[in-house]
């Protein structure tokens, strides 16, 4: 996903961030029921920390967009080592049993970096575990893990690594001799996802002969619901329990470390990445897909990605009225090739973070314009400030032309796209061989953004201020991926975003909403929501969108809780959102 980044100098620390002493383990069972907030040590940039006069500790997701809830024990535990893990999980488990007879079951859960946009986190008074300290026994955090029976390296990362300290990793020149200039096939466009999150929600990147993140998990070690340490192993694990256990919202135990295999081309090493600016009738009108420039474009690519800023092609003065989009606007359209050079024109191939580029931010917008940047902050609807917005943001991301780079380079093209709170709603439907689901979905959401800029849904809004994007992948092993099916299947997966706190999100996701959720695939397949990037009302409540996910996912969900009855039968890591959706050992 792509939106506009609020820049913060190196080591700033945002309002929301508090200071807390080391945590230890606690000793004492009747030592849990205190409250404390501490003051020493600040905690990661992991979501949103408050703590009052009272000195209890209360945690949201990043976008703010759920409402507080309250840490149990007013304490986020930092356990390091998998044993660390364990020792924690059992404390907990002691205390759970004390506490079952007399108030609801307590929980525990992991925490990645608080990306969702669901309430995938903790429940008001269950415990929090982080994952940014966890590392292997000798300390370190990524490691080169041998290579698969091809000769494809393996790498080894503790959940809390992020995209960006991996990258990182597997670009450095002293590594390549064992991991052949190679990276992921494709990953989250984000430097500063961590990966124990993004494995366990399924979370994608774009490769039209790839799928999730989850399908280059080789081995999965976690702790389950008894405090045990158990391994899946994509080689030796029953299938079936291993596609249900690779991307499983953290409910089948806390993954400790990851195994990840690299992309399978050690002849093509590198990507090369072509940036250009089409007009959107380059590939759409207002009737459908412009002849097959689309489907060529994407079946003779590695990957794909498709954004549109609303009102880029649109003149400062022209009425929203006159506007064509169509014929107007300018998409961004990447496109990546597979490589065999590893150095062009002379020059080495760009690595990461060299090969990317800060995402076009507030600051650099003031800087260049001034009063119209504020009224953009203080007006949030103002069409007008859209246009001059929209074409801002086109200029500053696309460089039109080609590059050379490593994959990583290639995938996490650019930087700091987190520091604005956005909001997202994204499905994946499986691709027809004519691409219709593609035009469909890409014009009723064109369509529906028109409407509400031009006020025929009341005042004039824009609350998909930030971006349309689309990409394109293969298919999912991983049992609960949105993009779960068989080889030789293709999925489009689609989403809008804007502006946390946008006047009008709510009523535009349903309206898309209802026209997504019938645009259905070759044989009838339904689509299905990202499990992260869709809204709720409250943190447990499942109208519209949840109803749905609960209808689309049934047949899946039921074949997960029969593998997760053998790791966690009692619902140790289960919260209110998984458990109104049917997860859970006799739902």
């Amino acid at each position: 996903m792509l939106w506009l980044v609020r820049q913060i100098p190196p080591g700033a620390c945002g309002a929301e961030m508090v200071c807390l002493t080391n945590i230890f383990l606690i000793v004492g069972l009747l030592a849990t029921s205190l409250k404390t907030c501490h003051s020493c040590e600040i905690l990661p940039d992991d979501g949103n920390f408050t703590c009052g006069n009272d000195g209890v500790l209360k945690f949201t997701n990043w976008a703010m967009n759920l409402g507080a809830v309250e840490v149990g024990r007013g304490i986020a535990s930092e356990p390091v080592t998998l044993q660390d893990v364990q020792a924690e999980v059992a404390n907990f488990l002691q205390v759970r049993a004390i506490q079952k007879s007399f108030q609801k079951d307590l929980n525990i859960r992991a925490l990645g970096r608080g990306h969702s946009w669901t309430p995938v986190f903790v429940d008001d008074g269950d415990w929090l575990m982080l994952t940014h300290k966890f590392a292997f026994d000798d300390g370190s955090r990524i490691r080169f893990s041998g290579l698969d029976e091809d000769g494809i390296p393996l790498v080894q990362v503790a959940a809390g690594v992020t995209t960006g300290e991996l990258a990182l990793f597997m670009d450095a020149e002293e590594n390549q001799e064992q991991l052949k200039y190679l990276g992921l096939p494709s990953d989250v466009i984000l430097d500063t996802a961590r990966y124990g999150g993004i494995v366990a929600m399924g979370c994608h990147g774009a490769a039209w002969d790839h799928g999730s993140v989850p399908d280059f998990v080789q081995e999965l070690s976690i702790v389950d619901a008894s405090g045990a340490h158990r391994v899946l192993c994509r080689n030796t694990t029953d299938p079936v329990e291993f596609n249900a256990g690779v991307a499983s919202f953290g409910l089948f135990g806390i993954t400790h470390s990851i195994t990840l295999k690299l992309a399978p081309y050690p002849e093509t090493p590198s990507l090369l990445v072509e940036d250009s600016a089409p007009l959107m009738n380059t590939y759409f009108s207002s009737e459908g897909l412009v002849g097959t420039a689309l489907k060529d474009l994407a079946e003779n690519s590695y990957s794909v990605q498709v954004l549109w800023f609303a009102l880029n092609g649109a003149s400062v003065n022209q009425s929203i009225q006159d506007w064509d989009p169509y014929s107007q606007d300018r998409l961004w359209v990447k496109r990546t090739t597979l490589s065999a050079a590893l150095e062009r024109d002379g020059k080495p191939r760009s690595t990461f973070p060299g090969a990317a580029k800060p995402g076009p931010s507030l600051d650099s917008f003031v800087e260049m314009f001034g009063a119209q940047a504020q009224q953009f902050l203080q007006a949030a609807n103002s069409v007008e400030i859209y246009k001059v917005l929209a074409s801002f943001s086109l200029n500053e991301s696309v460089t039109e032309g080609e590059q050379l780079t490593s994959f990583s380079g290639g995938i996490h093209h650019l930087l700091g796209l987190d520091e604005l709170k956005t909001m997202d709603f994204e499905m994946a439907f499986k691709l027809d061989t004519g691409f219709d689901v593609v035009s469909r979905a890409w014009n009723a959401a064109v369509d529906i953004t028109k409407a509400f800029l031009r006020g025929e849904r009341g005042e004039p809004k824009h609350p998909a201020n930030l971006a349309l994007e689309f990409r394109f992948t293969g298919h999912s092993d991983a049992l609960m991926s949105p993009a779960y099916g068989k080889p030789g299947d293709h999925f489009l997966w689609i989403e809008v975003v804007g502006t946390t706190e946008n006047e009008g999100w709510e009523e535009f996701v349903n309206e898309l909403f209802d026209e997504w959720k019938v645009i259905l695939g070759p044989n009838g397949e339904k689509p299905k929501p990202h499990w992260a990037k869709w809204t709720p009302a409250g943190r447990a409540k499942l109208p519209r969108v949840g109803e749905y996910v609960k209808m689309v996912y049934a047949e899946q969900i039921a074949e997960f809780n029969a593998q997760l009855s053998g790791y966690d039968p009692r619902g140790v890591f289960l919260n209110d959102f998984f458990r109104d959706l049917g997860f859970g050992v006799g739902q």
